[in-house]
């Protein structure tokens, strides 16, 4: 891409990855101290009006993204880079209207959305973060061209810019309105988030303008072919979206049912918020970190497997895929079985005491679920089997709905209902994906592929616990807890390697991986 080597999916995925870490760690800078500073109540608040909003962009660009990178790759295996040019102006036509919609729909019902969930006082929120609708869907146009030529490098500065600006805007906003109160904090900190799009949005821009300036001109794009690549995008990109409107419409459903439930079975207003609170602003922020950082495998597949299609690679594309889940298994299984065994300590550590230690063991199965629906939906997308995952999701989502609505409304279990019905939903999904990905990719991933890491998180959690329990009978501080989670990773390595859980070409797949091949040689 203009003159640089073209990024190997893994490589493109390990930059997204490190980007999204780096992210996540600038995310956890500013919810943990957000938490401090408006309390669960003030989380709950900020928690409705950004469920809201991500749930609105999600179904406003989830689709076209995909078919951007797809269809911008394909062109490029064809050697079409006009086309390529062509199909980021009709895709930024598209997004920015469907952006100018979602922000409208955002900021003139905020009201009616307050309402049916259950808390009036969340609208002046939803309104102060609807601008950003307009500019993720514009971003996400210049994101999915990127990735399209599988140059994940500025997708990477945009969610590290994006982030870090959230962070300084959000929490400096919040500091000065929490003098008028939770709401008033709640607000400031949501509109640090619409400014960190726009920011990140602004970043993007100027990367795509530099770039340009070196390209050929490719003239403008007639009323014809934007029709035609209008279409083509839609084709790809609609199914996808429906996808995402099941799983975003589940959620939105989700937030109203746990909200509504908890009232029914005794908890006041207050108290169902603050419940409410705990779990999106604490558990569910630690529960997204794995996925997030997977997430960056589902972007660099994309291209990857489509190229491969285009040109009738079935070896790349089988490769691929099987290499795709593997590293799922390999990175998120270890997480999942962590934040079982350490969840209390996790969170004091963050938060000190809380009421969502309980609520992040019932979600952290789901970590292992969420990764491998991501992963195995954007290969099934990529493959030219876009509806396919939403029937999947479809699926998941209604027992979803009904498993929460039943748990929840139990008062033993409340609100770890929610995380129990994550974790059911997205087992189904992801074993209905990966049969659908074994039979068209002819994935080849054995049950060793599946047994190795379990085992070696095993003996990391085996280790976490009792490691955790040796160092509290010397000490009660509650970093004591890093010092467990430092020695666990270090046994799920050492088992991973002794049990040949990881082959000599991921390695060598890597940036630098002959060096590091031949460093772990004895192992591989």
């Amino acid at each position: 891409m203009s003159g640089k080597r073209k990024q190997n999916f893994i490589e493109g995925a390990l930059i997204l990855m490190i980007a999204n870490l780096v992210v996540k760690i600038i995310g956890a800078g500013f919810k943990i101290p957000l938490n401090w500073l408006i309390d669960d109540e003030g989380m709950g608040i900020f928690g409705k009006a950004y469920t809201i909003y991500s749930s609105l962009f999600v179904i406003a660009t989830a689709g076209l993204p995909v078919a951007i990178s797809k269809m911008v790759s394909e062109s490029l295996v064809s050697d079409n880079k006009v086309l390529a040019r062509k199909i980021l102006r009709a895709a930024l036509f598209i997004l920015g209207i469907i952006g100018l919609l979602g922000t409208a729909v955002l900021y003139c019902g905020a009201d009616w959305f307050s309402v049916k969930l259950g808390d009036p006082a969340c609208a002046d929120a939803i309104r102060m973060i609807s601008p950003a609708v307009f500019f993720v869907s514009v971003l996400s146009a210049l994101r999915g061209f990127f990735q399209g030529h599988g140059d994940m490098r500025p997708t990477a500065l945009s969610e590290v810019v994006e982030s870090t600006v959230k962070l300084a805007v959000g929490l400096i906003l919040s500091a000065h309105f929490i003098k008028q109160g939770f709401k008033a904090g709640a607000e400031g900190a949501i509109l640090g988030v619409a400014f960190g799009t726009l920011c990140a949005l602004i970043a993007l821009c100027v990367v795509r303008f530099l770039q340009s300036r070196k390209e050929p001109k490719s003239g403008t794009v007639s009323c014809g072919e934007l029709s035609d690549i209008s279409k083509k995008l839609l084709i790809i990109a609609i199914p996808i979206t429906i996808g995402a409107a099941v799983t975003s419409l589940t959620s939105i459903i989700d937030m109203a049912t746990i909200s509504n439930r908890l009232i029914e079975i005794g908890f006041s207003v207050e108290k169902a918020r603050e419940l409410y609170g705990a779990y999106t602003g604490k558990a569910i922020t630690l529960f997204n970190m794995p996925p997030t950082l997977i997430a960056a495998v589902s972007m660099s597949i994309v291209p990857a497997i489509a190229a491969a299609m285009h040109a009738g690679d079935k070896n790349a594309a089988r490769e691929n895929s099987t290499l795709a889940v593997r590293v799922t298994f390999l990175l998120t299984l270890p997480c999942a079985v962590g934040m079982m065994s350490l969840s209390d300590p996790i969170l004091h550590l963050l938060f000190g005491e809380n009421i969502a230690g309980d609520m992040l063991m019932c979600l952290a199965p789901a970590v292992l679920f969420v990764s491998l629906v991501s992963v195995t939906t954007a290969i099934l997308q990529a493959s030219g089997k876009v509806y396919l995952p939403v029937i999947h999701m479809l699926i998941g989502g209604i027992v979803k709905v009904v498993v929460n609505y039943i748990l929840v409304g139990i008062p033993q279990i409340n609100i770890n209902g929610a995380g129990i019905g994550t974790g059911v939903c997205y087992l189904l999904i992801a074993v209905l994906n990966l049969r659908a990905v074994s039979r068209i990719c002819d994935m080849h991933l054995t049950v060793s592929d599946i047994i190795k890491p379990l085992v070696a998180s095993l003996f990391m959690a085996f280790v976490a616990i009792g490691s955790q329990y040796a160092v509290l009978r010397f000490t009660d501080t509650r970093f004591s807890v890093l010092f467990s989670i430092a020695l666990a990773a270090i046994v799920y390595l050492i088992v991973l390697l002794m049990s040949q859980g990881i082959r000599k070409n991921e390695i060598l797949a890597l940036p630098k991986g002959e060096k590091i091949a031949s460093m772990l040689r004895r192992w591989l």
